[in-house]
């Protein structure tokens, strides 16, 4: 792997005529630089190549680097390690960036400022963390992260055209979901997919900035869910393992199904101060587990083969009072359906204590 110093990349970058020493790096409409190590910090400021695609294959960037396009065609990192800050940032839509970053550990920070990209993609990579939070990065079509080891994704102030997809079994230790925005123009949806046995050690969604969320086939720490589901919105999990899924101060206004839940000996199921309305839970059994509740309301649900744990569990210990208010909405949703038999199998023992000091 041959050793570059930035002058290199700025000297062809900054220039608008291809010199004849540089022809090497150039393929018809592509400047590709590969087996490079950059030793020092690059810096490339007002980019202007406009059709033309900046390819970087197995390089190496030990003191990371800072790229800010006026225009380019596409953006490409293939095989490549960035061992501190990458920057990429634009004035003008990017038609296309793609990123395998190669880290043989979690280093390396991906901070993305792009005033607008059609297609975005991460994959077969390895990072410490990704950053989507600078003045409004706007994607218009999906956006995938595929087969990625990291430990923090932030997505926070971004304009979703389309959708995230994680899938591939990504593994992210932190994923957090927040204040995503929406073009107003076409048939644009924030979206949000998680599938094909990605592993989540803590995910934390705002549901007032998401418009459809389907998760399945999957492996979480921790899913907390935060906020209000708007009338228009729709939550799908369907078929995960969890240690804990947590409701917290979530409104339900629009459409929240559980699907093929089974809780393990450690498990938490938890309701706090939420309003779950007409959510569905169908073949749930959260018996084995943990079951955390505190002043919500659950009488609307609908429950179908679902089981709950014998007592609600509040601060670590039993709550009787908080289990009478649980038990007695579930009672009534299972009277609601016409399910006599468990309606009478989710009440003995549950007030008791209340009854008898």
């Amino acid at each position: 792997m041959e050793t570059e110093s930035l002058r290199l990349v700025n000297e062809i970058m900054q220039s608008n005529v291809i010199q004849d020493k540089h022809r090497r790096y150039f393929d018809e409409s592509k400047i590709i630089f590969r087996d490079k190590i950059f030793k020092d910090f690059v810096a490339c400021i007002n980019i202007f190549k406009l059709g033309y695609e900046l390819i970087f294959d197995n390089c190496i960037f030990e003191k990371g680097a800072s790229f800010h396009f006026r225009a380019i065609n596409q953006f490409t990192m293939i095989n490549s390690k960035f061992l501190e800050k990458f920057q990429i940032s634009s004035n003008e839509c990017i038609p296309k960036v793609e990123f395998e970053v190669t880290n043989e550990k979690h280093e390396g920070e991906l901070e993305i400022d792009l005033t607008e990209v059609n297609d975005f993609k991460i994959m077969n990579s390895r990072l410490n963390e990704i950053l989507i939070i600078k003045n409004s990065t706007k994607f218009n079509n999906e956006l995938k992260i595929e087969n990625t080891k990291v430990k923090l994704i932030n997505f926070q102030h971004a304009t979703i055209g389309h959708s995230i997809v994680i899938s591939e079994a990504c593994e992210i230790e932190v994923l957090k979901v927040d204040n995503l925005k929406i073009n107003n123009t076409g048939n644009l949806h924030r979206y949000l997919i998680i599938k094909d046995n990605c592993k989540v050690d803590e995910c934390h969604l705002k549901l007032d900035f998401l418009d459809n969320t389907d998760i399945s086939n999957s492996r979480f720490g921790k899913l907390c869910l935060e906020g209000k589901n708007h009338s228009s919105s729709y939550i799908k999990i369907d078929n995960i393992q969890f240690d804990t899924i947590q409701f917290d101060k979530v409104i339900n206004k629009g459409s929240i199904t559980l699907l093929k839940l089974d809780s393990g000996k450690e498990s938490l199921i938890s309701f706090l101060s939420s309003d779950i309305s007409r959510a569905d839970f169908i073949n749930c059994n959260f018996s084995k587990g943990k079951f955390e509740f505190e002043n919500s309301k659950v009488s609307e649900v609908f429950l179908s083969e679902t089981q709950f744990p014998e007592f609600v569990h509040l601060n670590g210990n039993i709550n009787y009072s908080q289990s009478q208010l649980a038990f007695g909405q579930l009672s009534t949703s299972f009277n609601k359906q016409g399910d006599s038999i468990m309606q009478m199998n989710i009440i003995p023992g549950k007030l008791s204590p209340i009854i008898i000091p």
